[in-house]
C-alpha cells in the first residue's frame, strides 16, 4: 500500500507544477517571444505560432492522464519501483526547469514550482528508498523508460499543438 501513498503524493506535486505551467505559459511567451535574449529558449525557438492557454491545458491534461496511467499501473502491480521511477523522471524534468531559469536569469513557465515540487518529490523518493531499499536498483533501471515515455509523449503533443488548437476551436 506504500506505493499508493507515494504515487498519490507524487501525482499531487505533479499537478501543482502543471497548473503553474498552464497559468504562466501564454503570458510568459507574450512577454518574451520577440526578445533576442530568449530566441534559443525551447518554448520559443523556431516557432511562429504558439498554442493558447486552453490548448496548453488540453496537452497538460493528456500528459497528466499518461502519468496517472503509469502510476495506476504501478499501484495495480504493487510496484514501488515503478512509482519511484515515474517520480524520478519527473524530478529530472523539474531540474530542467531550474536550469532553464538559471540560464535565462528569469522565471520560466514551470520554474516557480519546480524547486518546491522537486523537494517534495525528493522526500517521497528518499522515504521510499529508506523504507524499501530493495527497490532502488529497479527504480533506477525504470527511470529512463518512464522518462522517455513522459517526455516523448509531451514532445509529440507539443508537435501537434497547432492541430489540437484547430480541433479545440472547431469542437469546444
Amino acid at each position: 500500500m506504500m506505493e499508493a501513498l507515494v504515487a498519490f503524493a507524487g501525482f499531487g506535486l505533479f499537478i501543482v507544477h502543471e497548473l503553474e505551467e498552464i497559468a504562466r505559459f501564454v503570458p510568459w511567451i507574450r512577454r518574451h517571444e520577440h526578445d533576442p535574449a530568449f530566441a534559443g529558449q525551447m518554448i520559443i525557438a523556431n516557432r511562429t505560432a504558439y498554442p493558447s492557454t486552453e490548448t496548453v491545458a488540453i496537452i497538460i491534461l493528456e500528459e497528466s492522464i499518461v502519468a496517472l496511467a503509469l502510476l495506476g499501473g504501478a499501484i495495480a502491480l504493487h510496484s514501488l519501483a515503478l512509482v519511484c521511477a515515474v517520480i524520478l523522471a519527473n524530478m529530472l524534468h523539474l531540474v530542467g526547469h531550474l536550469v532553464d531559469a538559471a540560464k535565462y536569469r528569469n522565471w520560466t513557465p514551470g520554474s516557480v514550482t519546480a524547486l518546491m515540487t522537486l523537494l517534495g518529490n525528493g522526500v517521497c523518493t528518499v522515504y521510499s528508498f529508506v523504507a524499501a531499499p530493495q527497490v532502488i536498483g529497479m527504480s533506477l533501471i525504470l527511470t529512463p523508460v518512464a522518462g522517455l515515455l513522459l517526455i516523448g509523449n509531451l514532445s509529440f503533443m507539443l508537435s501537434r499543438s497547432q492541430a489540437i488548437e484547430r480541433w479545440r476551436v472547431k469542437h469546444i
